[in-house]
């Protein structure tokens, strides 16, 4: 039943959704112009040179050419084609720009990741707010009053939960492109999701006790990481399960919202699966311990996971 109480409380919650949404993207702004500030300088002398070689005016006209059917699409596409070996050989000639250039992007790619996840604990802790007492707290202030609490855990989820993500990012990458190299085309990106998915969960799986622990028991950060999935390992199979079928339901969802809506659904549907796992969290944090908690506004629930002494 986790996953039905999940769904329950994400409709009760739906608006934290939206306001992760604008976090993401004012952060997201913000970060982008401050970077953009840095890295023109770097790019300047290098875009100078790629802009003389026309290929800016070549890829407008192409396009020009390819909306009102234009016989000499082909003779712009092959123009473009010769003036990208130049681009390439500007680029080389500028190595000590381009190092510098992704140096910057990385750096600023990292910040991003470390700020978003305050959202995280902040996500939860108004979710919680809502189950313990069926009290309503705003995001912004919960984000200042957790500012603490947040630079911790964003410090700790950089050098524990992330490192492990990344790896099997890296190891969908390999299966899926061995699978393709030797001709099971057809199978590459189903088994390389799949394996993705089940590295995914059994990942959210071990960490799932820890924003709860801290957000519901009041835990410390570091404390709360090694104390908070410790509830959940008694049933791990189970809770496993659980996530498992979360994830593979909310990459259905993601996928078709941004399928259908050529892209656009994307920026509503990946908060609203983060939203979702960080509640199921939650929900099994407190089956886990046999609390009761509000799923609606008049429904409060009492649980436990099977098999919990």
């Amino acid at each position: 039943m986790p996953l039905k109480h999940s769904l329950n409380i994400l409709i009760s919650k739906y608006g934290v959704v939206f306001k992760m949404i604008a976090y993401y993207a004012i952060l997201l702004l913000v970060l982008i112009s401050i970077a953009a500030g840095i890295v023109a300088p770097i790019f300047a002398e290098m875009s100078a040179e790629i802009n003389e070689t026309g290929v800016v005016n070549q890829l407008h006209l192409f396009f020009q050419e390819f909306i009102h059917g234009d016989s000499s699409i082909i003779e712009t596409f092959q123009a473009i084609g010769v003036t990208v070996g130049t681009i390439i050989d500007i680029v080389k000639n500028n190595n000590t720009a381009v190092i510098n250039g992704l140096i910057v992007i990385a750096v600023f790619a990292a910040v991003y990741v470390y700020l978003i996840s305050f959202a995280n604990l902040v996500c939860s802790d108004v979710v919680n707010n809502f189950m313990n007492s069926n009290s309503r707290f705003g995001f912004i202030s919960n984000f200042i009053y957790n500012i603490g609490r947040s630079a911790l855990y964003g410090l700790l989820y950089m050098v524990t939960y992330l490192p492990i993500t990344l790896l099997g990012l890296v190891g969908t990458y390999y299966i899926g492109y061995g699978l393709v190299k030797s001709g099971a085309l057809l199978l590459a990106f189903p088994i390389a999701v799949l394996f993705f998915l089940v590295w995914q969960s059994l990942t959210l799986t071990v960490f799932a006790g820890w924003l709860p622990a801290i957000v519901v028991d009041k835990q410390n950060v570091a404390k709360a990481l090694s104390n908070g999935p410790k509830k959940l390992f008694a049933n791990f199979g189970y809770c496993w399960m659980s996530v498992f079928v979360a994830l593979f339901l909310s990459f259905i969802f993601v996928v078709a919202c941004t399928v259908f809506t050529f892209g656009v659904g994307f920026v509503i549907a990946f908060p609203t699966a983060v939203v979702a796992v960080k509640i199921l969290e939650l929900v099994l944090y407190y089956n886990a311990n046999g609390y009761k908690f509000y799923e609606t506004d008049k429904t409060v629930t009492e649980e436990t996971l099977p098999n919990i002494e």
